[in-house]
């Protein structure tokens, strides 16, 4: 499998025939990622960004997910959120949160947080199970504490937040325009996360979001950060 990843995964992508093989190759790339190279415990390296570069070709080719993601149950509880399947208005948004679930499964969590794993139910509904996550400040919050009182502090997490977009630029993802720092939260070591609703796999059908506003996201976080204050954007039509 690593001497695959030697090869452009646009071509290796190209030659995937039918959606079977699709499948199979993306669970072998999602058990080398999570096994072999621990993405959970901060490990990233070369290889494994190529690994996540080639799941995304893949999946703008042949969109299916990883059989770790999906799991079954028959009964719901308070911590999932659904979907109805049969309701075709809500297919943009149910293509938006398998795309955003592979990511959930593929980023390194060193710079994301997200929801548990999809669950397939009985009666074509699709859930999403919202419990394990729990964070004690956002960068909505965290600019009015007494640990972001000097500006020092704060260019330090900034910092780490240019770091995180660099990452999701070498893997292919972009930073949502829209990305609102109330969705960004801060770990043990102020690092910060971004929720994977504020992410954008490029280069697939909807090809929304280009680098360039990932600059300009950012430079509109610095600035809420730093003056403690919003930002009003008015979008041109």
């Amino acid at each position: 499998m690593y001497s695959v990843l030697r090869f452009d995964c646009v071509e290796i992508a190209k030659k995937v025939s039918s959606v079977l093989d699709a499948q199979n190759l993306v669970n072998l790339i999602d058990y080398m990622i999570h096994v072999q190279n621990s993405v959970k415990n901060g490990s990233m390296d070369f290889t494994c960004k190529e690994a996540i570069n080639l799941v995304r070709e893949i999946y703008a080719r042949v969109p299916v997910l990883p059989d770790s993601i999906v799991r079954f149950v028959r009964n719901e509880n308070s911590h999932i959120s659904s979907w109805d399947l049969k309701d075709e208005d809500d297919d943009l948004e149910i293509e938006n949160l398998c795309s955003r679930a592979l990511m959930g499964r593929v980023l390194n969590h060193r710079f994301i947080f997200s929801y548990g794993p999809l669950i397939l139910a009985t009666h074509d509904r699709l859930f999403w199970d919202v419990g394990g996550n729990s964070f004690d400040m956002n960068l909505l919050d965290w600019p009015r504490t007494s640990n972001a009182s000097h500006s020092t502090k704060r260019l330090q997490v900034m910092l780490e937040l240019s770091k995180s977009i660099q990452y999701f630029h070498s893997v292919g993802v972009v930073i949502c325009y829209h990305a609102h720092i109330r969705n960004i939260v801060l770990d043990p070591e102020f690092r910060p996360k971004l929720h994977i609703s504020d992410l954008d796999i490029k280069g697939v059908k909807l090809k929304k979001y280009a680098y360039e506003n990932s600059v300009f996201t950012f430079g509109r976080l610095f600035y809420e950060v730093q003056s403690r204050s919003m930002f009003v954007c008015i979008p041109i039509i």
